[in-house]
């Protein structure tokens, strides 16, 4: 049997619903173990520089936070943190042409 390629039928994004929150808990692990995960860095011998980096990515994300946020810096991270969502998602029907 020759091989056939799948043809996309239809696509659509659908939005995450707002009681999904792999998310939140996603962004506040992250920012949770920021510390933890920059020390085994660290002890792993990864160059300066690398984990320099990685700590900016971090910070990034800790400051993505806060611009979603209200009040003052702890507060806007704590509100900012309430409204993080999910990704909305992509997907695809397809067919094996005939």
């Amino acid at each position: 049997m020759p091989w056939k390629r799948f043809e996309v039928e239809s696509e659509e994004i659908r939005e995450s619903g707002a009681g999904l929150q792999d998310g939140f808990w996603e962004v506040s692990s992250l920012i949770r173990e920021r510390e933890k995960e920059i020390g085994l860095l660290r002890d792993a011998g990864v160059k300066d520089a690398e984990v320099v980096a990685i700590e900016a990515m971090f910070d990034a994300l800790k400051q993505g936070v806060e611009v979603l946020g209200d009040g003052e810096r702890e507060e806007r991270f704590q509100t900012g943190l309430e409204r993080v969502r999910s990704m909305d998602v992509s997907v695809a029907k397809f067919k094996i042409p005939e």
